[in-house]
């Protein structure tokens, strides 16, 4: 395939993705994966890191994982962290807290913004699944205490408010076998003003598509 016509259809299929259309990008990029290899690293890289990212939006972990594992390597610091962030929503998902548990060492700090914040989430997370409510919080109030300049930390600090809500209301009722409805609403209202307040690309960062799911998940136990 043409160089060119390759980058314009990976481009086609990333801006597919950022609309919120994952199944059409995959169906796009998965038509160029084998000529991926073909391309100069820089080119190669770009592609896996939105093939990559596609896939678990799509909610294929597993391929994802497989892909990370066995198709593709990265020296790039930058996409690196991306790549790493794309593993450990895969193990969020899935709930793998043993392969998760092998991440929660890393320095966090080394990734640039938002990178770091997002990886620290899922750290926190890690603990949540685990049931050590405290060390969930006291990681997502760190993220809440901190200061960036960037202009999407407004985004992503609500963001981490639905996941200290999360973990508060899922400590209270640690011991009992149904949440209350009380509680429930309280996440629900919060999940619907994030809905409303939050810009079109923020409602598709992965973790908060996570914590969506999660509050839906309980509910229906």
């Amino acid at each position: 395939m043409h160089e060119a016509r390759f980058l314009i259809l990976m481009g086609k299929g990333r801006e597919i993705s950022s609309f919120g259309y994952f199944l059409e990008a995959h169906e796009t990029l998965s038509k160029i994966k084998a000529d991926a290899d073909k391309l100069n690293i820089h080119n190669k890289t770009v592609f896996y890191v939105n093939y990559i990212t596609n896939l678990v939006k799509c909610k294929f972990y597993k391929e994802a994982l497989h892909t990370l594992e066995n198709e593709f390597t990265i020296e790039n610091t930058l996409y690196k962290n991306m790549l790493l962030y794309n593993k450990l929503l895969c193990y969020l998902y899935l709930r793998d807290t043993k392969n998760l548990a092998a991440y929660i060492s890393y320095d966090l700090d080394a990734a640039p913004f938002p990178q770091s914040y997002v990886l620290k989430m899922i750290k926190s997370a890690y603990f949540y699944l685990i049931n050590e409510y405290e060390t969930a919080l006291s990681i997502i109030n760190s993220l809440l205490q901190a200061k960036s300049s960037s202009d999407n930390m407004q985004y992503y600090q609500p963001i981490a408010t639905l996941f200290k809500k999360l973990y508060i209301i899922a400590q209270k009722n640690s011991l009992q076998k149904k949440w209350s409805e009380k509680d429930f609403k309280t996440l629900q209202d919060s999940i619907d003003n994030f809905e409303e307040t939050a810009p079109p690309e923020f409602k598709l960062v992965s973790t908060y598509l996570w914590i969506k799911q999660e509050i839906d998940s309980i509910r229906l136990k």
